[in-house]
């Protein structure tokens, strides 16, 4: 789709090639892949889960994917563009982030060669840090519209919740963020995202995870790294 020729296009650009910027990925393998906000498989199987990251002062683009182990009936490939920074001297921060999201379900016409089953994302969101002894703690609430390239309804959420980052040691390191979506049609449901993370001398980490959305839940192992 032309939407990711265009993300391509950005990551080869000029400004995501300076200096200055700072370039991460990840390899990771699931029990499975759950929805972020609406909940629900996108697959049950096995995964393996991919992505690469450009920071460039406020700005950052990322190529994230999902694929079945077997099968490849599932998949998903997911290219993002985001806006970070602070308001004023409030402590306040916010991001404001841009997707096209092509998922490959099963089924005749559709597949990642299709808009079928595509999505296209925005969303917006503020937080707070602050820091509690040595762990960091930030609320949140999150304004997200996922829009069907078939013309459907979008789905609409506001998101409120916490990150939290609590250090066990100089290496290791706790990552909690509980959290509950409202959907603006009706309904809620509560999520949350908990991993234990190891840190090496040379930058990389590697973190054993759990996300749970509503009663949805799948693990993940990550392996990350700088480029």
């Amino acid at each position: 789709p032309l939407i990711i020729a265009l993300f391509c296009a950005v990551f080869a650009s000029p400004a995501f090639a300076e200096d200055d910027c700072t370039r991460s990925a990840s390899v990771g393998v699931g029990t499975g892949y759950v929805y972020s906000s609406t909940g629900g498989f996108g697959t049950e199987k096995p995964v393996t889960q991919n992505d690469i990251t450009i920071h460039c002062g406020n700005w950052s683009s990322n190529l994230w994917m999902s694929a079945e182990l077997t099968g490849h009936r599932n998949d998903e490939i997911d290219a993002t563009v985001s806006y970070s920074n602070t308001l004023w001297d409030s402590g306040l921060d916010f991001s404001i982030t841009a997707a096209y999201y092509l998922i490959g379900f099963e089924g005749p016409g559709a597949g990642l060669g299709s808009a079928k089953n595509d999505f296209g994302f925005a969303g917006i969101e503020v937080g707070r840090p602050f820091h509690i002894g040595t762990a960091t703690v930030r609320p949140l609430v999150e304004f997200a519209s996922y829009i069907p390239l078939d013309g459907s309804r979008a789905l609409k959420f506001v998101r409120t919740g916490a990150d939290m980052k609590i250090p066990l040691s100089d290496r290791w390191s706790v990552s909690l963020s509980p959290g509950v979506s409202f959907d603006l049609d009706g309904g809620k449901r509560f999520d949350g995202w908990a991993a234990v993370t190891y840190t090496f001398d040379n930058e990389w980490a590697i973190s054993a995870g759990i996300k749970k959305v509503g009663s949805d839940q799948a693990g993940l192992l990550t392996l990350s790294f700088p480029l």
